[in-house]
Formats: C-alpha cells, sequence, structure tokens
C-alpha cells in the first residue's frame, strides 16, 4: 500500500508552481496591510506629517493674507483724502489767476475774483459733506461751540451766542473745529425766555 501511494504523489512543474503564487502587487499590497496591521504607529507618524505640512502652508497663507491686507488698509488711510485735495487743485488755480491779475486791475475785480474763488471753495466742501457752524442767537451748546468770553446783554437770554469770531465746520455729524463764540451774560433767564 505504501507502494501505491508514492505513484500516486503528482509532482509540479516550475510553471504550475508559479501559476498558484501571489503576483509582485498582490505580495507588496499583503506585505503592506501586514505592516499596517502590525505597525499602527508609522501609519499614524505619517498622518502627523501630512497633516503638519498642511498646518505650514495655510499658516503661510494666511500670513500672506493678512500681510496683503495690511498693505491695502494703509495704502487707504494714506490716501484717503486724495478726492478731496484733487477738488481743491482747481480752487488754487483759481487763487493763482487772481492773484496774477491783482497787479493791473482795480479792487472791485480783484474783489469779485476772490468772490467767485471761495463760493467755489465753499462748493467744494459742502459736496464733501462738510457743513459750517454758525450759530448766532442761538442757544450755546458745547458740542458745537467753544465760548472765548461772555458779554452783558440785557435784551438776550443767558448763554445765547451773541457774536460769531470764527465760524466752525463738521464732517457730517463729527465738529472738525468747534464755532468760536462770544456768549451772553445776564440778561433774561432762560425760564424768562421759555414763558
Amino acid at each position: 500500500m505504501a507502494k501505491n501511494d508514492k505513484q500516486n504523489i503528482n509532482i509540479a512543474t516550475p510553471d504550475e508552481v508559479d501559476e498558484f503564487a501571489p503576483s509582485d502587487e498582490a505580495s507588496q499590497e499583503q506585505s503592506q496591510t501586514a505592516t499596517d496591521e502590525q505597525d499602527p504607529t508609522a501609519k499614524a507618524e505619517g498622518e502627523v506629517a501630512a497633516l503638519s505640512d498642511k498646518l505650514l502652508r495655510t499658516q503661510a497663507e494666511l500670513q500672506n493674507v493678512m500681510k496683503r491686507a495690511e498693505q491695502r488698509v494703509s495704502e487707504a488711510v494714506r490716501y484717503a483724502n486724495a478726492d478731496l485735495i484733487k477738488s481743491l487743485l482747481d480752487t488754487i488755480d483759481d487763487f493763482d489767476r487772481t492773484l496774477s491779475h491783482t497787479d493791473a486791475a482795480d479792487v472791485e475785480s480783484v474783489r469779485k475774483g476772490v468772490q467767485l474763488v471761495y463760493d467755489k471753495f465753499m462748493k467744494v466742501l459742502t459736496d464733501n459733506r462738510v457743513e459750517s457752524i454758525e450759530p448766532a442767537d442761538e442757544p450755546f451748546d458745547p458740542h458745537y461751540h467753544e465760548a472765548l468770553m461772555q458779554q452783558p446783554a440785557p435784551n438776550k437770554p443767558t448763554n445765547t451766542v451773541l457774536q460769531v469770531v470764527q465760524r466752525g465746520f463738521k464732517l457730517h455729524d463729527r465738529v472738525l473745529r468747534p464755532a468760536k463764540v462770544i456768549v451772553s451774560a445776564g440778561g433774561e433767564s432762560s425760564d424768562a425766555s421759555e414763558e
């Protein structure tokens, strides 16, 4: 019986062995899977390295964006008044023309020329939302007025603006320069004026 068993055993040729052996790619995948399963630390280190690289790139990009934004803000602040100044350049040209004609012109024509330049200048301010503060005969308001002195005024209520020494200006609702005024002292009380 032992003799017969030996005869039934088939020995495979080398070609037949290669047919059943795993391919190179399959063996690499299996070894990689085996390595990953055997060494999760290596896999985690690879992920940490990839995430660290991504973080560094993101931080660098954020810093670049911040630098560009700072440059834009700085430039915007630096040239914020460019439009106002451009609109005032025509007024300076008008002053130059007026001054160049003062020698040959009479006083009245110079006065008219200066008045035209003044009107043009005030229009530029108005177009840029600058308003004049001229509070004559109004109650004194410390937010808009600066009292230089008080004068007795028997026919005016106390703390009424009698005279504007230097007018003030405001941009929108913000006071650029308060009006310098002379205010009434004594005179009628504010209670009497309300009645």
